[in-house]
């Protein structure tokens, strides 16, 4: 079984691992997202909104054929370390479903943590 500092270690020295790391996620942003090359829909899945513009574009371009460049993949080595949890899930065969319900119960446990330390009220 894949393990996260494996991805980790593969992607740092892989350009075919950063590669497809980058398409893999990417294929979780929206059509609007990648349409818009931004991150608009805080799902769980997908790139973060710092992140959104840089590697959906990314994401784009090899979707294309293309390959990066050296700057483009040392930069993109960093942003892509944070989403190795997600390239985890994907290689142990999660469905893009599945990934979508895991983060949908965390984001409902945490809301009705916070309701219940009153920091959410209902309006």
């Amino acid at each position: 079984m894949m393990t996260r500092e494996h991805i980790e270690h593969m992607i740092a020295t892989n350009d075919k691992w950063l590669e497809r790391g980058i398409l893999a996620i990417w294929k979780f942003q929206t059509r609007n997202e990648k349409v818009w090359v931004t991150t608009h829909e805080y799902n769980g899945v997908g790139f973060n909104g710092p992140d959104g513009h840089f590697l959906t574009s990314l994401g784009n371009i090899l979707n294309k054929g293309y390959h990066l460049s050296d700057k483009q993949k040392f930069v993109a080595r960093k942003r892509m370390k944070k989403y190795c949890g997600q390239l985890l899930k994907i290689a142990n065969e999660k469905t893009i479903e599945d990934i979508y319900r895991e983060e949908a119960k965390k984001a409902d446990a945490w809301l009705i943590k916070q309701f219940e330390e009153g920091k959410v009220r209902y309006a």
